[in-house]
């Protein structure tokens, strides 16, 4: 669905730019509660507990396939369309990428955006899938070694 393909345009913008909470330290990988994009999944009571994700490396990077049970579908909505808001105001200017705290999971995705990977997203009933390639030997080896720590 388009929402999920624009939160993820928003994080091209913010991607490797944001450091955690401004402190010049790395991020944690996954911060549920601080990650101003995570923190909407736990915003949607029992909806982490309800869904699960798997990656799958293919010849040109990976495939992250993200289920959701059906009666959290439209919390799992919630929360994607909670993350495409940020990523257009970010985009648009009216949030400063700079100030928002992302966690490490965030800023690697973004920056993947931002060094050319080509997403590609398919909605379908029971989640989404995500399809992450390059065309560069040297981005498939960062995409998959992204992919083992997710």
């Amino acid at each position: 669905m388009k929402r999920t393909a624009l939160l993820m345009v928003g994080l091209l913008f913010a991607g490797l730019t944001v450091v955690s909470a401004g402190e010049g330290t790395e991020a944690k990988w996954f911060d549920m509660k601080n990650c101003a994009f995570c923190k909407n999944v736990m915003a949607e009571k029992g909806l982490l507990e309800n869904m699960k994700w798997r990656n799958y490396n293919i010849t040109h990077g990976m495939v992250t396939v993200t289920t959701v049970t059906p009666e959290y579908k439209d919390a799992y909505m919630r929360a994607n369309k909670a993350m495409e808001e940020l990523g257009t105001k970010m985009m648009t200017g009216g949030v400063d990428p700079t100030t928002v705290t992302m966690c490490g999971h965030c800023q690697a995705y973004g920056g993947f955006m931002q060094k050319g990977v080509t997403f590609d997203y398919v909605q379908a009933d029971v989640g989404d899938i995500v399809v992450m390639t390059s065309d560069s030997p040297e981005m498939v080896a960062e995409i998959q070694r992204y992919s083992k720590k997710i």
